[in-house]
C-alpha cells in the first residue's frame, strides 16, 4: 500500500498566499456593506444619522411643488428637476415597518436607497389650511330690447313752444344681476305745430339726482320738418348715454328749441306708478309736478349682467413635522419641523 503523500513547504505556501488573497477581498467586501448604511454603533451615531435624514428630507421638502400621497410613515412628492433631465422628480420617503426596520428614499420609482437601518419610529404628521378662492361671474351683454315703455291713448297733447319741455322720470326695468346700462333711443309720441320745418325739440337724458333736472348725460335735436301734423311715432337716437347705473331713476326730457310754435308732445290721463311727470317754461331751469300724466314713452337699450360668482376651497399643506427613532433608546431620536413655502395643494 503506498503511503499518502505529504504537503510540501512550497505548496503551503502558495495555499496561504492564496487564502489571503480570498480573505482580503471578502473583507473589503464587508467593509462596502457596512459604509452603504451609515453606522449607528454608538447613541451618538444613532442621532446623527436621524438628523442627517431629517436635514436631507427637510431641503427637498422645501422646495416641493405637490404633493401625491403622504400618510404617517411616508410621504411622496414632487420637486423640481435635480437629475438633469428636464423633467420634475418625484421622491418618495417611506419606513418599511417595525420587521425590517429600514428608512427609504426612492427617486423616480427606482430602486429604494436606505438610509437609515434598525429604525424603530418614523412618524410624520401634517399641518394644512383651507383657501377659498371666489371667481366673479363672466360678463353678459343683452340688447337692444325694451328697457321702458309707457303707452296708452292720447288723452291730450302738451303744446311746446317758446323753449317747454315735459320730462318723465322713471327707473328702466332691468334684471337682477345687471351691473350696467345704456340707452339707444327713445321713442315718444309727438306732432307738428305752426308753419312746415318751423323750429325743432332737443330730446335729453338726464340724471335724476335732481330729478328732473340733473346733469344731461346725452342730448339730440329734432328738426320740426321730422314731425307730422298728426301726433305719430318719432325715433331718436343716442350713442353716448352709456354706462348709466341700474336702479336709479333716470329723466327723458324734451324740450322746445326756442321757437314760437313748435310740435306737441303725445300724454295720457293716467299716472304709471314709478314714473313721474314734470313741465317746464324756461328750457329746464326749473320744473312744475304734473300729477295724473304719463309721457307716452318707449327707450330701448342694452344691458350687462354679470354671473353668480362661484368660491372654490381647497386645502393646502403649510407644515410637515417628522420624527425619526434609530435603534429603541430616545437619544437615537431627532424631530424636525419642516415649512413648505410652495404651499402644494393636498387633497
Amino acid at each position: 500500500m503506498c503511503a499518502r503523500r505529504a504537503f510540501t513547504l512550497i505548496e503551503i505556501v502558495l495555499a496561504m498566499g492564496v487564502f489571503s488573497i480570498l480573505a482580503g477581498a471578502l473583507g473589503g467586501i464587508m467593509l462596502l456593506s457596512a459604509r452603504a448604511v451609515p453606522s449607528t454603533s454608538t447613541a451618538a451615531d444613532k442621532a446623527s444619522v436621524a438628523a442627517g435624514v431629517l436635514a436631507r428630507l427637510s431641503s427637498e421638502l422645501e422646495v416641493a411643488t405637490a404633493v401625491l400621497e403622504g400618510d404617517s410613515s411616508g410621504i411622496t412628492f414632487v420637486i423640481p428637476d435635480r437629475t438633469g433631465d428636464g423633467s420634475d422628480d418625484t421622491i418618495r420617503y417611506e419606513w418599511t415597518g417595525s420587521d425590517t426596520r429600514l428608512l427609504t428614499r426612492t427617486l423616480d420609482g427606482g430602486t429604494p436607497q436606505v438610509l437609515a437601518a434598525d429604525v424603530s419610529a418614523f412618524v410624520l404628521s401634517y399641518q394644512t389650511a383651507t383657501r377659498s378662492v371666489t371667481t366673479q361671474g363672466s360678463w353678459s351683454w343683452t340688447g337692444p330690447g325694451s328697457l321702458a315703455s309707457y303707452s296708452g291713448s292720447p288723452a291730450s297733447s302738451v303744446n311746446l313752444a317758446n323753449r317747454a319741455g315735459v320730462a318723465l322720470v322713471f327707473t328702466p326695468s332691468l334684471p337682477a344681476g345687471a351691473i350696467t346700462y345704456s340707452i339707444s333711443s327713445v321713442s315718444i309720441q309727438m306732432r307738428r305745430q305752426g308753419v312746415l320745418g318751423q323750429g325743432g325739440v332737443a330730446v335729453q337724458i338726464r340724471d335724476a339726482s335732481t330729478a328732473p333736472g340733473g346733469t344731461i348725460i346725452a342730448s339730440a335735436s329734432v328738426a320740426g320738418t321730422s314731425m307730422g301734423v298728426s301726433m305719430s311715432t318719432l325715433n331718436v337716437a343716442f350713442s353716448n348715454a352709456a354706462g348709466l347705473t341700474p336702479g336709479s331713476p333716470i329723466t327723458v326730457a324734451v324740450i322746445e328749441s326756442g321757437n314760437t310754435s313748435s310740435g306737441g308732445l303725445g300724454v295720457f290721463a293716467q299716472s304709471t306708478a314709478g314714473t313721474r311727470m314734470y313741465l317746464t317754461s324756461n328750457g329746464g331751469s326749473s320744473w312744475t309736478l304734473d300729477t295724473g300724466r304719463t309721457l307716452t314713452l318707449s327707450v330701448t337699450g342694452t344691458y350687462v349682467t354679470q354671473g353668480a360668482a362661484t368660491t372654490a376651497t381647497s386645502k393646502d399643506l403649510r407644515r410637515v413635522e417628522a420624527l425619526l427613532r434609530v435603534g429603541e433608546a430616545a437619544s437615537g431620536e431627532s424631530g424636525l419641523a419642516i415649512g413648505l413655502p410652495n404651499r402644494p395643494e393636498v387633497n
